[in-house]
């Protein structure tokens, strides 16, 4: 019917409407974003020692062991420093997102028309953005993005490249597979081991499917394995370790871990169930309905997943990586569960899991297209609506924020100039808003003091 097809397009369009709207919001947050915390700190160690190759070995040899990754942030923190503006960098990084997000589609199912994986695309990764549990140091602190949300792009290219080495049996594909999962073993203990966790469940239901092991998987395992002993064994753990031991007298009480996970639990799931997952739900509508109505074929039979199997394996993956995030945190600092940055990858492991059981859903009401349409109105209208929110709420507050700040960096340089000596107390800066904020502590020793009085090479101290 000629209104059918009509409504079809619509359903295809509409989201174009929520995606505009996310862009001029995270445009307009990427524009006003400047340094903050730890990108201070970096951009000290690489005057301190005059190269980035310099600083990033003495940050292997005396406090993280990711040298990897400590090579990306200092490459990142120089070439952001070239320019208040870091707005670039965040633009860039939801562009990789994104592009890692699209090339997965594309090598893993076939659509009725070639666009539906932009739109598509560009819509996971902007309910992606939402569902982090701390937008500020996830996405606009550079440090922060480098080290949570980079490697979860990084795990997304190297499941494509894995894909594309089952699609076309071309080994050049594992060995770009092997390379991206290494690289990602190399950001963070916790992200490997959820890896290894999911490399594990992949392979027991390879097992059970086919009654034999998939060789390239164990090869990742063992990868994986590799990455994280090389991670652990890196010098600068010791004297992290070290210093956290010594700062340990003034850290809050120690719960045993069990009851550490019993609290994170409970607090995060609350966090998660109350005040993510009723967003993940709808905002995903409009990709789900796009998979949904467009799904042609997988590209390879050996894709095929049954939905409840696999809902419940990633399932088990979220509740296994929380665990293991959680703990390795604890173990790591002693006193405290962990921080909402650290569980990015497992919100994204939620956000593919809701994606998958709302496409089998919707697939289920395929043929009734006027009520397609209708789901599909009302939910891209909500997420335009809250998108449309956020700007103008966060407008004039990063707005105000990003003035603040250049006008304080601008004081602060005209005091290393001037090379002024004794204690100088500072304007506190406004409410930073969804951007991570750069203030500084009303103690002259404070660490976020002494970064920003060895960035700027300061004679004097600074405070608030």
């Amino acid at each position: 019917m000629p209104e059918n097809g009509l409504l079809r397009k619509l359903i295809n369009l509409l989201p174009i409407a929520a995606i505009l709207t996310f862009v001029g919001l995270y445009f307009t947050l990427s524009y006003y974003n400047r340094w903050a915390s730890d990108d201070f700190s970096y951009s000290g160690i690489i005057n301190m020692h005059g190269s980035v190759w310099k600083a990033t070995v003495f940050f292997y040899y005396n406090w993280s062991s990711g040298f990897v990754a400590n090579l990306f942030y200092f490459i990142v923190n120089y070439l952001t420093s070239l320019s208040k503006y870091v707005g670039w960098y965040n633009i860039s990084i939801l562009l990789f997102f994104n592009l890692s997000v699209y090339l997965l589609l594309k090598e893993f199912i076939v659509f009725k028309s070639g666009y539906i994986y932009g739109i598509t695309s560009a819509l996971i990764s902007a309910v992606f953005f939402f569902s982090s549990l701390n937008i500020q140091e996830n996405w606009f602190w550079v440090i922060g993005s480098n080290a949570y949300q980079v490697p979860v792009s990084l795990l997304n290219f190297a499941v494509y490249f894995l894909l594309r080495y089952y699609n076309n049996n071309r080994q050049i594909n594992f060995c770009l597979a092997c390379f991206f999962v290494f690289i990602f073993s190399q950001f963070y203990v916790h992200y490997a081991c959820t890896l290894f966790f999911l490399l594990l469940l992949y392979m027991a239901y390879y097992w059970w499917v086919y009654k034999k092991l998939d060789t390239g998987i164990v090869f990742l395992l063992m990868l994986c394995i590799v990455g994280v002993v090389i991670f652990i064994t890196a010098p600068g753990n010791y004297v992290r370790l070290h210093v956290v031991q010594m700062q340990k007298a003034s850290a809050p009480v120690i719960y045993p871990i069990a009851v550490q996970i019993k609290i994170a639990l409970q607090g995060y799931l609350n966090h998660i169930v109350k005040a993510r997952l009723p967003y993940l739900i709808v905002f995903l509508i409009p990709a789900a309905m796009l998979i949904s109505t467009n799904f042609v074929q997988f590209k390879n039979p050996r894709f095929k997943i049954n939905i409840r199997t696999t809902a419940a394996l990633i399932m088990v993956a979220i509740i296994a990586s929380f665990i293991i995030t959680g703990a390795i945190m604890y173990m790591a600092i002693k006193w405290m569960y962990g921080s909402e940055r650290s569980y990015l990858l497992i919100m994204w492991l939620l956000v593919i899991s809701v994606l998958i059981v709302l496409s089998w859903l919707l697939n289920k009401m395929k043929d009734n297209i006027k009520l397609l349409f209708m789901v599909q109105f009302i939910a891209v209208s909500a997420f335009a609506y809250y998108s449309l929110k956020t700007y103008y709420v966060q407008r004039p507050v990063v707005e105000k924020y990003a003035e603040a700040e250049d006008n304080r960096i601008q004081l602060i340089q005209k005091l290393a100039h001037d090379e002024t000596k004794g204690v100088i107390t500072l304007e506190p800066l406004p409410d930073s808003g969804l951007l991570m904020s750069a203030e500084i502590s009303n103690d002259t020793a404070a660490y976020v003091n002494f970064d920003m009085k060895n960035c700027f090479a300061l004679k004097c101290n600074i405070k608030i």
